[in-house]
């Protein structure tokens, strides 16, 4: 689909979206087949922007566009960037006082509310049984994550925000969604087809369902599972495979479910399968999910900079090296232009990060260039999100 300005409309032309009046009613519907008459009349309704269907859309890739678009659009006319701030006014017997610059950030108000929306898109399907197991409901969520994942800038930073004081669903629907996006991201960095990378978006989205079996309590343990416990929490994976064994679903989305906690070491559940049982889907969901596992273990915004390594170390043997490698990698060069608030008070944007380096080389709001490796009494609290 296109859009397209009312002097660019010709005869032929098809809607692909309700041209609705100021009070909602239909005034052109979807699929209608524009003739001159008809476009005169748009032109004399004002109308400005048609949505087109082009020639290679099926019906399926309208319906899923137009209920992205439905999410997005009540944050459209939102800046892609925060205003500067205004210069502030300094009275006649006042001093003028030096403020340092917040650095811009990668994180915009717009696509951090499309977020949340998106959260509560899939809070809203795993709070009913009828939508969660219904694959078509699924799959156009996974195609709606899939279009924020790729059309938005640095949208992991979007996952990183602290979701212990969130209920119960809505903190596994940050969870699953948080795990999609960066699933998404790493199939794209392996090189994987659009098809593909929305098959394991959709893998990932559905990689902790089977918690909904569970009792409330086992999911809010804040101290270590008993061996019983323990049990009943493995059991999860079984409980979501259960539940897709018998819907026509693409079998890396079932390997996904069934193996998301298994590891090429053959140390993982529940089955303990080893190298080559695994598949690459299963383990790009893996390490995603122990990223964001590592990124939420706290009420606090972690360091990014300490949970790299903490990564690295936790997955060496448990997945594919390659795809460990490529993700810290991005996570190096995501980081970035990315906003930090220092020990000392002080935000500060990172200019600078090496895999061979533990911490960055970055710049305060004064324009102060600091080694953080070099300083060991100054470190990073927190990303600025």
């Amino acid at each position: 689909m296109r859009n397209v300005t009312i002097d660019q409309l010709r005869p032929g032309d098809i809607i692909a979206q309700h041209i609705l009046s100021q009070d909602n009613s239909i005034l052109l519907a979807s699929g209608s087949i524009l003739t001159a008459k008809t476009i005169e009349a748009l032109q004399n309704w004002q109308i400005k922007i048609v949505r087109l269907r082009e020639e290679q859309d099926s019906d399926e890739d309208v319906k899923l566009a137009l209920q992205f678009d439905d999410i997005i659009r009540p944050f459209q006319e939102l800046p892609d960037a925060p205003p500067a701030p205004l210069p502030e006014q300094v009275g006649e017997t006042d001093a003028p006082q030096r403020k340092e610059p917040l650095p811009p950030s990668i994180i915009n108000e717009k696509s951090a509310r499309q977020y949340d929306s998106i959260c509560t898109k899939v809070a809203e399907i795993l709070r009913d049984r009828h939508l969660y197991t219904n694959v078509a409901t699924l799959e156009s969520m996974a195609h709606i994550v899939h279009r924020f994942a790729s059309s938005t800038p640095g949208a992991i930073g979007y996952t990183l925000k602290p979701t212990i004081s969130e209920p119960p669903l809505r903190r596994l629907a940050l969870h699953s969604l948080a795990v999609a996006i960066i699933s998404n991201k790493l199939a794209c960095l392996l090189g994987y087809n659009d098809e593909q990378i929305k098959t394991i978006t959709l893998g990932a989205l559905l990689h902790d369902i089977g918690k909904l079996a569970l009792p409330p309590t086992i999911l809010d343990l804040t101290r270590q599972r008993s061996n019983d416990e323990e049990a009943l929490y493995r059991s999860h994976v079984k409980a979501g495979g259960d539940l897709f064994l018998r819907k026509q679903l693409p079998d890396e989305v079932l390997s996904i479910l069934l193996q998301h906690h298994e590891s090429i070491d053959g140390s993982g559940f529940p089955k303990q399968l080893r190298g080559s049982q695994l598949s690459i889907a299963a383990q790009i969901v893996a390490l995603a999910n122990r990223f964001d596992a590592l990124i939420h273990d706290d009420s606090e915004l972690p360091d990014l900079f300490t949970i790299r390594p903490r990564l690295l170390r936790d997955s060496s043997g448990k997945i594919t090296a390659d795809i460990i490698d490529i993700f810290d990698r991005y996570l190096a060069t995501f980081t970035y232009s990315v906003n930090v608030l220092l020990s000392d008070g002080r935000t500060a944007e990172v200019l600078y990060t090496h895999s061979a380096f533990r911490f960055p080389v970055v710049k305060t709001g004064n324009g102060e260039l600091l080694d953080l490796n070099k300083q060991p009494d100054l470190r990073i609290i927190r990303l600025k999100v």
